[in-house]
């Protein structure tokens, strides 16, 4: 009898251990609803929406195009194939951006999204992520650091900058500095007012730094099993952690208004009030197919990219 309800005890002490924190969930209600998914050959990974388009790097497939003009029933109207594994897309004007590992980074022409074209690229280590500001594209090269790419000729593009870091995964451009997932390393800040000479200049510890989105000077990190850090920016040299949010596998973040949506691995989608930086909380909760890896957001539409394709998801708030 006494084993029995030793028993019982300890599975009671480990079930506490891994919930959720409390104090990480302040007002569950259900928020999001998915309205719409497309299946996707290959290994979904990255996505882009831009006009009434979201473009979806899909690994080994390469880069599809989706007309979302209709949130209800998206439809694919182009794909282009390249050479190595579409892992992040960044669409700026006219042309696609893609992130594509052992070839580096692809230009794609999508002014005719039904027949996107291969226009121009250049080889770097392994291209992970990029960010495109102006007539430079910021891409994450894993354990090469950061690359800047002139872009002014699409058709040639040219590496005109880098700086070494540890680990490179996500990045995002803020006024004139370049914020860097940088794995066990955690969040860099590179200054990249002079693009051919970028140098970094703050640090922070985090348990596994990738994806990154910046809003009014804090930095929203996915940090794996870490959760979602929040970090203030607003000294770029001196960046300071504020809070954390509990999350599974936190992979990919997108910020809009008070809310951050955080891509949780097998978890889901969680939806985080961060009207109060310091304290900030999940509010919602939404499951899908696959593994969730990233997100984008335009409000009311949440675009979720799975292993198993794109989700679109209404905002109720």
């Amino acid at each position: 009898m006494k084993l029995f309800i030793l028993l019982i005890l300890f599975c009671m002490i480990l079930f506490s251990c891994i919930t959720e924190p409390d104090n990480d969930i302040q007002e569950f209600n259900p928020k999001l609803s998915l309205i719409a998914s497309v299946e996707l050959p290959g290994n979904s990974w990255g996505v882009y929406v831009s006009d009434s388009y979201a473009y979806v790097a899909s690994k080994e497939e390469g880069l599809y195009v989706i007309d979302i003009s209709d949130p209800i029933n998206p439809e694919i109207v182009g794909f282009v194939d390249t050479p190595e594994n579409a892992i992040n897309v960044y669409v700026f004007g006219s042309y696609a951006y893609v992130a594509d590992t052992y070839s580096g980074l692809v230009v794609i022409d999508i002014s005719n999204p039904y027949n996107p074209q291969i226009v121009g690229s250049v080889d770097t280590h392994y291209a992970y992520e990029v960010y495109v500001s102006g007539s430079y594209a910021y891409v994450t090269d894993r354990s090469e650091g950061l690359k800047v790419v002139d872009i002014s000729n699409q058709a040639e593009p040219i590496i005109i900058g880098s700086v070494e870091t540890d680990d490179a995964f996500g990045v995002q451009i803020d006024n004139s500095y370049a914020y860097i997932g940088d794995g066990f390393s955690g969040l860099k800040i590179i200054d990249v007012g002079n693009p051919a000479n970028p140098q970094i200049v703050g640090t922070v510890d985090t348990h596994y730094a990738e994806d990154i989105s910046i809003s009014n000077s804090y930095a929203y990190v996915c940090d794996l099993q870490g959760g979602l850090k929040i970090i203030d920016v607003s000294n770029p040299n001196y960046p300071v952690l504020i809070d954390s949010v509990y999350a599974e596998y936190a992979h990919g973040v997108f910020v809009s208004g008070s809310y951050a949506y955080v891509a949780d691995g097998l978890a889901g989608l969680r939806m985080i009030n961060i009207s109060d930086p310091t304290n900030a909380f999940i509010v919602d909760l939404l499951e899908t197919e696959g593994q969730e890896q990233n997100v984008h957001v335009e409000d009311p539409y949440v675009y979720l990219v799975t292993s198993t394709g794109l989700h679109i998801i209404k905002n109720r708030i």
